[in-house]
Order: C-alpha cells, then structure tokens, then sequence
C-alpha cells in the first residue's frame, strides 16, 4: 500500500514510466526501479534470488518464525546479564525469562486464547452488521474464562474488543454507507489483531522512508507495518526488526488445495500465483530491511490481503546480501537467498486462525521479553 510519490511511476513528460522496459548499462539486464512499490518478481530474478510465483504448502506460520531462530539471542542476552530475573516469570503475565519459560507461556496462552476466539468464525465477505455489533457490545465474549490476575488476559480482552469494534465499523462502511473498505482499514483491522497477541507494530505513515543500493541505484521504500524489538547496545538505543508487512485491499480468492476429493488424494493440484506485483514489493521491502533483521540468516515478513495473511522468508547470509545487492551474486540453487511464503490464512476463521495463535505468541512474547531487557539495563 505505501508509496513514496505518486510521480514515481511518470518520465519527465508525464507519460508512465514502464519499470521493465529500460535496461541499464548492461543491454542484458533490468532497469531497477527507484521505489519497492514499482517492483516485480523478475526484479528479484534479477538479482539471482531464489523465488516462485507459489506458495510453499510445506511451510506453516510456525515454520517461518522459527527462521529467527526458535528463542533469538535476544532472549539469550537477558538471561546473562540478568539472571537473578528468571524467578519473575509468574502467572500474572510477565514476559518470560528463559526458554522454558517462555514454551510454557505459549503452550499455556495457545489453549485459553483458542477457545475465547471461536466467537469469531465468518468471513469478513458475509459477516453481517448484526453479527459485528453483536462482537463489539457483548464484553463478556472477549473474556478469557478460567483465568485469575494476568496482565497478559487483561490487555487481550481489551485489544479484543478494539479490534471487534473497528470490525464494526468496516462492515458499517461497506453495508450501510455502501463504500468500500480501503486498504488502510484492512491494515488497522489487522494490526489490532496482531495487538491481541502482544504483538505491537508502527504502520504508515508512521514510518520513515528506508533507502539501499541496487547495483549503483538508490532504491527507496516503506512498508505498511513494521515491528521492531528496541534494544540497550553498548549504552544506545538500538532497534532490530522482527517482520515487515505490506497489505493489499483485494483478495483473489486464489485457491491452495484441490477442490475434488479424487484430486486431493490422487494428485497434488498446483496452488494459484501471488500476484508479481505484491510479490516484488514485498521481496524489496524485505531486502530494505534485511541488514536490522533480529536474526543475522534470515528476515520475515507477513502480505496481507483483506483478512487473509501469508508469512514470508527471505533467507540470505550477509555475504550473499552484499552480492545480491551489487550485482554480483551468482546463482545457487541449493544455498543461494531465498523467498519463500505460506499460503493465505484467514484470521477471521477458526480453522486457520488455530494456526496462527502459536507463532503470532511467540512473535509478541518475543518483543516482552526485548522491552524488559532494556527496560532493567536502562537502569544500571
């Protein structure tokens, strides 16, 4: 959704500029665009990245999270210098201190959050406004039966019903004002679910254009959301990326399994294609900020249609990011930078949504436990 300039894709005559057309010095080659906005798939291809137009039905939500590595350094940076703290961890809903702590947090949230939210099982296309006020009004639905003192359950009810209550207002807007839900109501939609799992995010235009270097060309960017872990490094304030996401208002309702029960257990059928267009953006905005990744091998990344939301990898050593960026990168098929992303879940339906509890936990947990550490450092 985030665009640097609406001139970006105009020449100097005003006519559009084809971002495909034009070669660079090299005849052979792709002109880069200036804007992550204005790439595509073959932009990527380009560079000798690894990628297909498919989704990876292999890969879950749980698969892409754990590249940051299961319990990042970060985790691993507090228990050193703070391990007096581990004895803090308690049912009231502190961050986790160590790692057993934290699996036994999430396995313990996971169950409780799950059951709450099978109140919401519809699809955004057929929820009507009945059912949206229904969710906002009746406070009881977002309560998280058989807990006692939790800061973590407190804070989930209250997201919950920001969120049920923003939902009401979309499906007010679509059904009774009859105008469409804009991108940026799909992209607040979704950061309020995110909040429900204490995951905390900055979305445009709160964040600031982010500039690299391809092959000689400047190429500048901003995603739609952005969540960082902040850090105490060597007295500064330092903060690492935990995922981008770039949100589009349509949903194609691309197809991820065989519709036929016959096909289904005879042949595998070829899933539909991301579009080129979100793909190649969103594989720029991951290279944009791939250097202040929280994991030195690999950054993630979510694309968000509607309510539906597909996790991204972008897998690269540092060395294999300076070569891809200059130019110099030489294919490898079996250990080169790759993309890869999950098919769409739709948070709004229990079936995928169970799937998505687990690592949306992880990802918030992961950003307690980081506010912590700088929070107790700060302070030495």
């Amino acid at each position: 959704m985030a665009s640097i300039t609406d001139e970006e894709s105009m020449d100097t005559a005003g006519s559009p500029r084809s971002t495909l057309g034009s070669p660079s010095s090299d005849d052979n080659s792709i002109r880069t665009p200036e804007q992550t906005s204005s790439w595509e798939r073959i932009h990527l291809i380009e560079l000798k990245m690894q990628l297909t137009s498919f989704c990876d039905v292999s890969k879950s939500p749980s698969d892409i999270i754990n590249m940051l590595g299961k319990y990042p350094d970060i985790i691993k940076a507090l228990e050193k210098g703070q391990t007096s703290s581990k004895t803090r961890i308690t049912s009231a809903g502190e961050a986790p201190a160590n790692e057993a702590a934290m699996e036994a947090r999430v396995k313990d949230l996971e169950g409780k959050l799950r059951d709450t939210l099978a109140v919401l099982n519809e699809e955004f296309k057929t929820m009507t406004i009945k059912k949206a006020v229904q969710l906002s009004k009746q406070t009881d639905l977002w309560k998280v039966k058989g807990c006692g003192e939790d800061t973590f359950i407190d804070r989930f009810q209250e997201s919950g019903l920001s969120f049920a209550m923003w939902l009401r207002h979309c499906i007010y807007q679509r059904d009774v004002c009859e105008v469409k839900v804009s991108e940026f109501m799909f992209q607040h939609l979704f950061v309020l679910f995110l909040q429900m799992f204490g995951v905390k995010c900055t979305f445009v235009p709160g964040i600031p254009k982010k500039t690299m270097t391809v092959r000689d060309q400047s190429v500048s960017g901003i995603p739609d959301i952005l969540a960082s872990v902040y850090l105490n490094e060597k007295k500064t304030l330092d903060s690492k990326t935990l995922f981008v996401g770039e949100v589009k208002r349509n949903y194609d309702g691309r197809s991820y399994e065989p519709q036929s029960k016959r096909l289904r257990s005879a042949v595998k059928e070829r899933p539909d294609p991301m579009p080129d267009t979100l793909l190649g953006q969103h594989g720029a905005e991951l290279l944009l900020y791939y250097p202040t990744s929280l994991s030195d091998k690999a950054i993630i990344g979510m694309i968000v249609e509607e309510t539906h939301v597909s996790f991204t990898s972008l897998t690269c050593t540092g060395d294999q990011y300076k070569s891809l960026l200059n130019g110099s990168l030489k294919k490898d098929t079996k250990s080169g930078p790759e993309l890869v992303f999950t098919r769409p879940y739709d948070y709004m339906v229990q079936k995928d949504r169970d799937d998505l509890i687990e690592p949306l936990l992880r990802l918030g947990l992961i950003q307690e436990v980081g506010e912590r550490y700088l929070n107790e450092n700060l302070l030495q």
